[in-house]
């Protein structure tokens, strides 16, 4: 479960959140266009950003010069009489990410190891040359993209204008382009010198803004006019291929080797040629307002001109109405379903599940009967409930649903709630409050944001204790000094355990036995026998198991309690209580 560790309170609804991957910083912005960065270690503002209008200063200052005219008393600031504001109202605040050297590692080192696992190493940040000194605000409006700068506080503007008059909706930043990355990138161990941001506009078509140079380098398009609303980065997976010439030099050899030795040598010759490593490129996943989904491949050609465009790689109909939110999780640890995952939510109250390859639907689920899933977080799975858990959601609701990411069974039994906002922030005008949005945070997946109506919740997950339950040694030393009439029954058993059920301690033995399911002869486990160590009665919270080298002694703690026990296996085949009292924990010594 999630629990509260600080809230920060705001006029109006919080609708965006993101965590820095290394600063201790939240960003979020309310619907009032309010942008602040928060100190999660301090709690405290460290910038506090008032969007929606022009230059308020500069435009009361200009307002001030103006008195002179009718007021000869009064001296104006000669400097500024021919003050004309320089920034434009930005409108409505639609994103806000973070953008420096450490995003850029952490963001494709986390979707390298979700696409590619632990076979090759991320590509490093070091070469990101235009991040050098700079920690970004990347603000989406309606008017602009702003580029705030952390370090000097100093705003840089990208109006309008240069993305062809077209309102900017989403952005998501791109560093491996491959040989045709813009500026540069000098092999395939290193990142972009400059990275490049895909910037969803209202005409369906997403824009690349090389950041160096702050011009629009390409267009992604397509046959379709309607607005983006979400992006996110795809990356491709890395592999070993054949060049281009050493496949056709193996064509040409393998057909002319029916007619002459020496081509079949010569072809030989070109198989054994080692592969060559290709490494990942970025894709851009993009969701529109008409419920379509889009994956562009913008680094395939030479980019560097605004009228470059750029067709989809594919495309296809994901939700009935609108796309809100995507987001890219790892998938099954078998190396034979290694893809990664997709996840999309849509205004059709629909979540999808998409394999990250092939784009082709696994299972689609519907979160709440009443409200649309408005945003999605991924969170490591070792921190979040039983470990299964690892996709979060909120619902315009008091809670935020968590859900398997790995679900092989119906998705609708993989939903639980892990956080009630009722009772833990402040309602406002409403019931009980609602939470808008969620983020977790991709370094320390134990800490997680939620937006509420009233605010930013700053939230942890509980610690999570490893299961009640402990194996048994494979070989049971303490078998040899038990009589064979009291041993268990001869049934093969391939395995025992420890468990802590219920009100008791009990060891388990299992066996495999064959069964038909299905049709198909499958090897299915049977219990054996079950016999009780001893009594939890009065304990409470989880428990943790441990058991001794040679399977003697068993011990149970319950921290929750401060109370732990220890059990011995007798000469008699019974099990006993030979120690207990308070504490938190128990280990074993591995020779004991």
């Amino acid at each position: 479960m999630l629990q509260l560790r600080g809230f920060a309170g705001t006029p109006d609804k919080v609708k965006l959140v993101e965590f820095h991957p290394v600063q201790p910083w939240l960003a979020f912005a309310d619907k009032s266009d309010n942008v602040r960065v928060w100190d999660w270690t301090t709690q405290q503002t460290l910038h506090d950003l008032q969007l929606g209008g022009a230059d308020d200063e500069g435009s009361m200052e200009a307002a001030m010069n103006t008195v002179s005219v009718k007021d000869t008393a009064f001296v104006s600031n000669p400097s500024a009489l021919s003050y004309t504001p320089s920034r434009v109202a930005s409108g409505k605040v639609k994103q806000v990410r973070f953008l420096d050297s450490e995003v850029a590692y952490w963001q494709t080192a986390t979707q390298h190891y979700m696409v590619n696992g632990s076979s090759t190493n991320p590509p490093k940040a070091a070469n990101v040359h235009a991040l050098d000194g700079t920690r970004l605000l990347v603000v989406v409006c309606e008017n602009k993209i702003l580029l705030y700068d952390l370090n000097t506080r100093k705003p840089y503007e990208v109006p309008r204008a240069v993305l062809d008059n077209k309102t900017p909706t989403c952005v998501t930043f791109l560093f491996r382009g491959g040989q045709y990355a813009p500026g540069g990138q000098p092999d395939a161990d290193n990142l972009m010198t400059s990275p490049v941001l895909a910037i969803g506009c209202s005409d369906g078509a997403v824009r690349l803004l090389h950041l160096a140079t702050l011009r629009v380098v390409g267009k992604l398009v397509g046959n379709h006019k309607a607005s983006i609303s979400c992006l996110s980065t795809l990356p491709t997976k890395a592999a070993f291929k054949l060049a281009d010439d050493q496949q056709q030099s193996a064509a040409r050899g393998s057909k002319q080797a029916a007619t002459k030795r020496s081509d079949q040598t010569s072809a030989a010759a070109a198989a054994a040629t080692p592969p060559v490593f290709t490494p990942s490129v970025d894709l851009v996943l993009g969701g529109d307002s008409a419920g379509a989904l889009w994956v562009w491949e913008p680094f395939r050609v030479p980019l560097g001109s605004p009228d470059r465009e750029i067709g989809p790689k594919m495309s296809w109909a994901g939700h009935s109405a609108e796309v809100w939110a995507a987001c890219l999780t790892p998938g099954p640890e078998d190396p034979e379903l290694a893809s990664a995952r997709v996840f999309t939510s849509g205004a059709d109250h629909r979540l999808v599940a998409w394999d990250a390859s092939s784009f082709s639907e696994l299972w689609r689920t519907k979160l709440d009967a009443k409200s649309p899933a408005t945003s999605l977080a991924y969170s490591h799975r070792y921190f979040n409930l039983s470990g299964a858990h690892a996709l979060l959601a909120t619902v315009n609701g008091p809670g935020v649903v968590a859900a398997y990411t790995l679900a092989s069974l119906p998705p609708e039994k993989g939903l639980r709630t892990c956080a009630n906002l009722a009772g833990l922030t402040p309602p406002g005008t409403k019931k009980v409050p609602k939470a808008y949005t969620v983020a977790v945070s991709p370094v320390r997946p134990n800490l997680a944001a939620v937006g509420t109506n009233t605010g930013m919740a700053f939230m942890t997950f509980d610690r999570m204790y490893p299961l009640p339950v402990a194996a048994m040694p494979l070989r049971n030393l303490a078998e040899a000094h038990v009589s064979p009439a009291l041993r268990l029954p001869h049934e093969p058993a391939a395995a025992s355990y420890v468990a802590h059920v219920g009100d008791s301690v009990t060891l388990v033995a299992c066996t495999a036995v064959e069964r038909d399911v299905g049709g198909v002869k499958q090897l299915v486990p049977q219990v054996v026998s079950q016999e009780r160590l001893g009594d939890a009665a009065g304990r409470t919270g989880r428990a943790i198991v441990g058991v001794s080298s040679t399977g003697e002694y068993v011990s149970v703690c319950w921290p929750a309690s401060r109370s732990y026990a220890v059990y011995y296996r007798t000469l008699a085949a019974t099990w006993q209580q030979v120690d207990g009292g308070l504490g938190v924990d128990v280990a074993w010594h591995s020779h004991r």
